[in-house]
């Protein structure tokens, strides 16, 4: 059983949660590389720090639980607080979430409780909005005692939400449905993440500054068009590149008269592979996503593979290009409805098709192409997807180019 118990002993800024529990699980499966991660641990206790925008002491409290994975997160500021913060102005807003994210919620709730960086390893269990953390579903459950609290798990049932304008009746798809299973109408509004390009014109942008970040920004390359490298080195999932590829990758680019500065979270990031590089995750500002961002919009493009940081060039309008599979893309993945959703200049971004494990094994070829293809989405504004290492080049080629696929997720 979980108990909650905000820390009043003099730290007005700090809340602290309790838990008394037992091991949870005995591994779980990443199943891209058939190993397991870690089992989860409870945590006894677990710390927040709290960053109050708007003293509401007078309403009751509602909690939203914002630790979801990055990807899922992103969506939040453009799609759903706004809702959320209209719906229930009743209210004190109070959003749980992952340290440094402020810059998604400052504008739309009343407080920020972040969660301390001692138990970032709860990160590794969460999987879009669902996730499989039995610590964060013990600290929504806990916060209860304090408020109403909105889980995770229920965001899932925003974006996977779609209605029958005739008969009300609403049902949880992530494809298109062309008429009600209930009333046969075809007057339907679909979800957020079936009909992408419906919901992609009610896209809320952020207020961004990037006015205090004037140090931080002198360390980009002078004089050159600098990219911006995001190299993912998660447990969950896997699909990590090996440094191998990214000191390939860099030095193509920079033959090529590009500067390079090593962007991402410090949890998550494989280390600089230059010391020449500037290396965000080992500066002072490594745990502020706004500062991230300002990097990312002085940057001329920047590069990720089988990542979500897409969505900070997303938000600063920068060119990105990305590798990722098909399946994430137009299949049963999400990824694709998500960069639908959020990028709001697709000329901006450049999709290179390809599956992991192909690209393991050819990893020099698999770097050249990666170099190429971002120099032509920054220098010429050639944002047309291509296909890297597959095992079914052909039909991919035929999906890609018979069909604009981007009108159908």
């Amino acid at each position: 059983m979980s108990k909650v118990r905000p820390n009043h002993e003099g730290h007005s800024n700090k809340s602290e949660v309790r838990f008394h529990g037992h091991l949870f699980l005995k591994g779980n499966l990443d199943f891209n590389h058939g190993h397991f991660v870690e089992s989860e641990k409870i945590h006894e206790r677990v710390l927040f720090h709290k960053k109050v925008f708007n003293k509401n002491t007078d309403k009751p409290n509602l909690f939203l639980s914002g630790l979801v994975e990055f990807g899922c997160e992103a969506l939040l500021p453009h799609f759903y607080l706004p809702y959320f913060a209209n719906k229930y102005n009743k209210f004190n807003k109070i959003v749980l979430g992952w340290p440094g994210r402020e810059v998604f919620y400052k504008d739309y709730v009343d407080e920020f409780w972040a969660i301390d960086e001692k138990y970032l390893d709860l990160r590794n269990y969460t999987k879009a909005f669902s996730g499989m953390s039995k610590n964060i579903d013990l600290i929504e459950k806990g916060m209860r005692r304090y408020g109403a609290v909105f889980s995770s798990k229920s965001l899932n049932n925003f974006f996977c939400e779609g209605v029958c304008k005739n008969c009300r009746t609403s049902f949880i798809s992530l494809f298109r449905k062309f008429q009600c299973e209930a009333c046969k109408s075809t007057d339907i509004v679909n979800s957020i993440l079936a009909d992408t390009n419906f919901h992609k014109q009610k896209y809320v942008g952020l207020n961004l500054s990037f006015d205090d970040y004037g140090e931080l920004l002198s360390k980009m390359p002078k004089k050159k068009q600098t990219i911006g490298i995001f190299a993912r080195n998660r447990i969950t999932y896997g699909r990590n590149l090996p440094a191998k590829f990214y000191k390939r990758l860099c030095k193509n680019l920079e033959k090529k008269k590009f500067g390079i500065v090593w962007l991402g979270e410090r949890i998550s990031t494989l280390p600089s592979i230059s010391k020449k590089y500037f290396d965000f995750t080992k500066s002072e500002y490594a745990d502020d996503l706004n500062a991230c961002l300002a990097l990312v919009s002085a940057c001329a493009g920047t590069f990720q593979a089988w990542t979500a940081s897409t969505r900070l060039s997303q938000l600063v309008g920068t060119p990105y290009c990305l590798a990722e599979s098909f399946d994430q893309l137009f299949g049963s993945g999400q990824e694709g409805k998500r960069i639908n959703l959020l990028t709001k200049d697709l000329n901006k971004k450049k999709i290179i098709v390809s599956n992991l494990n192909d690209c393991m094994e050819q990893l020099d070829y698999f770097a050249d192409l990666c170099a190429d293809q971002l120099e032509m989405l920054v220098r010429n504004g050639d944002s047309s997807d291509c296909i890297g290492p597959v095992h079914n080049t052909e039909s991919i080629k035929n999906l890609i180019v018979n069909n604009d696929l981007w009108n159908l997720i």
